[in-house]
């Protein structure tokens, strides 16, 4: 359920905000503020089902778990100042999303290295580990690319024979007609 309002939660809201924006000629941020509500709603509901279904569940129990926030804060400090960036270029500079995500993996990347830096000891082993991790990171995103670009071709093969062929158009008119003109 957390996964599906990632699809629907701005910033984030997957491919489904691209393709959007690009069908309705608006811009990322239109979209992003369009669904800011629903998504927030969502987010809630889940939230609210998840506690009630805890207090139903577990009566009594005591759960001890210390928690360090300050390494949590700081092993998520990058991924934060990247999705900032992110946020930044697509909605206040409008930027296109294979620019911005190109931009925000370099910032990713800056970010964890100066953060390796400042807090480790031993400086060098720690740059080469980012080394062998962006190494790594880069060729299973190559992997999981091939499968989205296949996905993504495909739907282009036929948005344009739709496009081309005016199906698309010659089908809504007729769904317009059949229902006696009511949109």
């Amino acid at each position: 359920v957390a996964s599906t309002g990632g699809m629907i939660l701005p910033p984030v809201m997957g491919a489904t905000a691209f393709l959007m924006a690009s069908f309705l000629n608006r811009t990322y941020g239109e979209i992003v503020v369009a669904a800011a509500l629903p998504a927030i709603l969502f987010i809630i509901a889940t939230a609210l089902s998840v506690h009630l279904i805890v207090l139903k569940e577990v009566d009594s129990a005591q759960v001890d778990v210390t928690i360090d926030t300050r390494e949590i804060a700081l092993a998520l400090t990058p991924v934060f100042i990247s999705l900032l960036y992110l946020i930044y270029k697509l909605l206040i500079q409008e930027a296109s999303p294979g620019i911005a995500g190109l931009e925000t993996i370099i910032v990713l990347i800056a970010a964890e290295a100066t953060k390796r830096v400042i807090v480790a000891d031993e400086k060098l082993s720690s740059l080469s580990e980012l080394v062998v991790l962006v190494l790594k990171g880069l060729r299973t995103g190559g992997y999981r690319q091939s499968e989205f670009t296949v996905v993504l071709a495909g739907v282009g093969v036929l948005i344009s024979a739709l496009s081309i062929t005016s199906i698309g158009f010659r089908l809504s008119t007729a769904i317009v007609n059949l229902s006696g003109g009511t949109i």
